[in-house]
């Protein structure tokens, strides 16, 4: 399948991705209300924290190795065995500690229901193989599974949960979720070909390349999820309920950008084991433009309406989270950076060593200030250190990298035209709020216009993305006819 429609369905699936929480965010956080939307995020990050140490990096690895040999249904087959085998085992291990954690440790004990039932997520770790598919560039099964699953969801959440005391089966349908999701992708893994080998297995040479995604990972997600953990911790659940929703609309939105560079990977992967680097300069140039096209108006949009979208969308009661969305807004450009150069450029080129150094440093830097910052300043504080450590002071690194031990030189005009095109925004936004009472309302008219105003500037500064998607548009209405 060519990467196009690839990319067509993986962003599909980020928009379906979007399009979930903001059918079931507004009605689940009125439902349940702030407080225990923070008490359920925080039992799902400290939950998902674990997780990672039982997947040791599986994703990126997986991902590269398997797609030097998609075509070679043996070879995947005998990665897969081995790489199923050593998460087994650190699965089992990390089940020891999670089992020990919820019985001793007073924060943990206090919701033993909730981490015992939503614990069932860590124990499927050994047969999560979205990575697995995307090797194998089976974005359209990832897809339609998704859609199915995510719709039968959909319709629990309204079933079940109707009252401020439905954490229980919010958490359960939450777990049915990930059961429903590994059983579809065991059964097609074996339907099109996949043969678990327990013998001859490469486990000493996987693992140790395995333990430096696996450090890398952990030190991501060390400044990606302990905020909310250490929000819990030293704060409250409420200042978690504030900063995880202000978080998750932001998670939503870079889905986007994370589907495309996940399409990206294998491919890249490909061709750079095929020589052919003259193809990846072309498609990285390409994807860095589409992602400073939508990241930079997205982040400054965003920032600008915060204060308008939070009330209407998840209730007064989230007041809270408009500063922090504010904040956090501009995570948009810095993990679109972040994301591209690293897996992209550095994975794809055999730099892990490089990232993981950059990733121990920013979630050390992180942990550090979020001790000073969470218990003065709740959620603001968690979203200031996330934008200055996790943001700025990974990509300042990450760059330095990428241009000192790699051949990649991309042109940065799009990037800065994004930001030039963008500012209009403020006396739209102006205008707007002096104008316009209702939220609805505003939100609208000021997202129809700055997209008007964005894209047709755009298209006078004589973008190459937007004329080749509007002659691509011509073409095949010309065809239908």
């Amino acid at each position: 399948m060519s990467v196009k429609k690839n990319i067509v369905y993986n962003v599909s699936l980020s928009v379906l991705n979007v399009l979930f929480p903001i059918i079931t965010a507004p009605y689940v956080s009125r439902v349940l209300g702030v407080e225990n939307i923070g008490v359920v995020r925080f039992v799902i990050n400290s939950v998902n924290y674990l997780t990672l140490f039982a997947m040791l990096g599986i994703g990126y690895y997986g991902v590269r190795e398997l797609a030097k040999y998609k075509d070679d249904q043996e070879k995947c087959s005998q990665i897969f065995s081995s790489l199923f085998t050593i998460l087994f085992c650190s699965t089992f291990l990390v089940t020891l500690f999670f089992v020990l954690s919820i019985n001793l440790i007073p924060a943990f004990k206090e919701h033993r229901l909730l981490f015992s039932l939503y614990g069932i997520t860590l124990y499927l770790v050994p047969i999560s193989m979205d990575w697995y598919f995307q090797a194998k560039e089976k974005f359209r099964m990832i897809t339609i599974r998704s859609l199915v699953v995510r719709l039968l969801c959909i319709a629990s959440l309204f079933i079940f949960v109707r009252e401020r005391s439905d954490i229980l089966p919010y958490v359960l349908i939450t777990v049915f979720s990930a059961i429903a999701t590994q059983v579809w992708n065991l059964s097609y893994a074996f339907k099109t070909g996949l043969r678990i080998k327990l013998r001859n297995l490469e486990l000493s040479r996987h693992t140790k390349a395995m333990l430096v995604f696996f450090g890398s990972n952990i030190a991501i997600y060390t400044y990606v999820m302990l905020d909310t953990v250490m929000l819990g911790f030293l704060s409250s659940y409420k200042q978690v309920g504030y900063y995880t929703s202000a978080n998750m609309i932001l998670d939503m939105l870079i889905g986007g950008f994370y589907a495309v560079n996940t399409v990206l990977m294998p491919r890249l992967s490909f061709n750079r084991a095929q020589n052919d680097d003259h193809a990846n300069t072309a498609l990285l140039q390409k994807t860095f433009d589409l992602n400073a096209l939508l990241s930079v108006p997205i982040a400054i949009g965003l920032c600008l309406v915060a204060s308008r979208f939070v009330p209407f969308f998840f209730g007064n009661e989230f007041a809270g989270s408009i500063a922090p969305m504010q904040v956090l807004s501009f995570k948009m450009i810095l993990n679109m950076l972040n994301s591209f150069f690293v897996v992209n450029v550095l994975i794809v080129f055999g730099y892990e060593k490089k990232f993981l150094l950059v990733a121990v440093c920013t979630a050390l830097l992180s942990f550090a200030l979020n001790l000073l910052f969470i218990p003065h300043y709740g959620a603001i504080g968690a979203a200031i250190v996330a934008i200055a450590i996790g943001g700025c002071f990974q990509i300042g690194f990450n760059l330095y990298y990428v241009y000192k031990f790699t051949n990649v030189r991309l042109r940065w005009g799009a990037f800065r035209i994004a930001v030039l095109l963008s500012l209009p925004f403020f006396a739209l936004n102006y205008l707007c709020n002096k104008l316009i009472m209702n939220d609805i309302a505003f939100l609208f008219i000021f997202v129809s216009l700055s997209a008007i105003v964005y894209f047709a500037l755009q298209l006078l500064a004589k973008n190459y993305l937007l004329r080749q998607m509007i002659e691509i548009g011509i073409n095949r209405l010309k065809l239908k006819r």
